[in-house]
Parts: structure tokens; C-alpha cells; sequence
């Protein structure tokens, strides 16, 4: 297998490709050596991925491409973004940080509603603070907001 200090040709090394992978990972990028990280390509799971060439063919089995086949099809046409590769970062989703910022928004107001409920019921503003996990000075400004309405 590849060593760090081994020197091979492109030729040489995309023949170890498809021996280590049968052929569904090829190198898309110019080869320069087996320490340089080189954009790569794996047909079966449609990622494209940095890798270097000693890991993915050397004898380091943590450093090998591992098939993400759930995110394509057979063809290797990508049916959603997986957390790896090239264009799938998970930060390129303009949704997920909107979505989760939502659920807090949506949990928060559920937590403000029960402390209102609470002081409806007759608690004071503190002990609905506590047992709710809201803010005093919320609680008391929708209070008033409630009062006024």
C-alpha cells in the first residue's frame, strides 16, 4: 500500500483507486503527490470530497472514503445534501438555522403562556418566573399589555 514517503505517478495512483474502490472513486482534480489534498469523486454515492491520496489507498482504514449511497441513487444522482463533500455543507441550507431558531421562538412562547396561566391562577410574577423559565420583566410587560387590552 501507499506510504507518506512513497512517490507515484497519476497513472499509478488512479490504478490504485480503482483497485482500493472499483472504480466509483476517481480523482477530479489535477494529481500532484500523495500528500496533497485532491478534490475527488465517487460514482456510487454521487459526493464529490477532498481526500488525500495516502489515506484513500494507503493502509489507514479511518482515511478511506466510506459510500454515502442513502443520499443518491444508483446513477449517482444526489436526492438531498449530506454532511460531507463539496457542495452538501450543512450551512449552505438557508432553512436551518431559520428552523431552529423557530422552534425556540415557538417553545419560549409556550413557556411565556404557562407563566401567564400561572399568575391568571394567582401566582406572583416570581414564582411564575421560576416554574416556567421565563423572564420577570416579560412576564410583567405582558401582564400589563393584557391589563390594558
Amino acid at each position: 500500500m501507499l506510504k507518506k514517503t512513497d512517490v507515484i505517478s497519476e497513472n499509478q495512483y488512479k490504478s490504485m483507486l480503482n483497485k482500493v474502490y472499483g472504480g466509483t472513486v476517481t480523482i477530479a482534480e489535477r494529481y500532484i503527490n500523495p500528500k496533497v489534498s485532491t478534490l475527488h469523486t465517487c460514482s456510487s454515492c454521487g459526493i464529490q470530497f477532498y481526500g488525500k491520496p495516502m489515506w484513500l489507498v494507503g493502509s489507514n482504514e479511518g482515511q478511506k472514503h466510506v459510500c454515502e449511497s442513502r443520499y443518491a441513487d444508483s446513477v449517482g444522482t444526489r436526492l438531498q445534501s449530506s454532511a460531507g463533500g463539496v457542495d452538501s455543507h450543512y450551512r449552505d441550507n438557508p432553512y436551518r438555522k431559520k428552523a431552529s431558531k423557530e422552534n425556540a421562538v415557538q417553545k419560549e412562547n409556550i413557556a411565556l403562556m404557562e407563566a401567564l396561566k400561572l399568575v391568571k391562577e394567582g401566582f406572583s410574577v416570581e414564582e411564575a418566573s421560576e416554574k416556567a423559565g421565563v423572564t420577570k420583566n416579560k412576564i410583567k410587560y405582558w401582564v400589563k399589555v393584557i391589563q390594558e387590552w
